[in-house]
């Protein structure tokens, strides 16, 4: 599995500029493990992001947007709090960017994940 997951990155990294290519990798994560979507799909996401900022032609290709949201949520299911700090900062960033792009799934996800906050339900 390492090689093969060492060839989708170098793809990965060669085609970020093709929504058909982030189509058939957010398809290929539904048969990864929660470490392979930290160790690779959150990067592939990531990477995106800058570079289709505002575009609505990649983002709603095949509905992109919301299944990158819904690949990055594996990474947090919904009652539980991530315990590394940097991957919770990453996830949330990674959330909200995909948000503003239009994703109803990392909308709903940023209001459960304010909800989870200490002291959030007395406000």
């Amino acid at each position: 599995m390492a090689s093969l997951m060492q060839w989708v990155d170098g793809w990965a990294v060669r085609t970020p500029h093709l929504a058909g290519a982030a189509d058939a990798l957010l398809r290929f994560c539904d048969r990864l493990s929660i470490a392979e979507i930290e160790t690779h799909a959150l990067p592939w996401v990531e990477r995106w992001l800058p570079l289709h900022e505002n575009n609505e032609d990649f983002w709603g290709y095949a509905d992109l947007v919301n299944r990158a949201a819904t690949v990055i949520l594996r990474l947090q299911p919904s009652d539980q709090v991530i315990e590394n700090s940097d991957l919770r900062r990453r996830v949330r960033q990674v959330l909200a960017r995909l948000a503003d792009n239009g994703s109803l799934t990392a909308r709903e996800a940023m209001a459960a994940i304010a909800a989870q906050r200490p002291g959030a339900a007395s406000r």
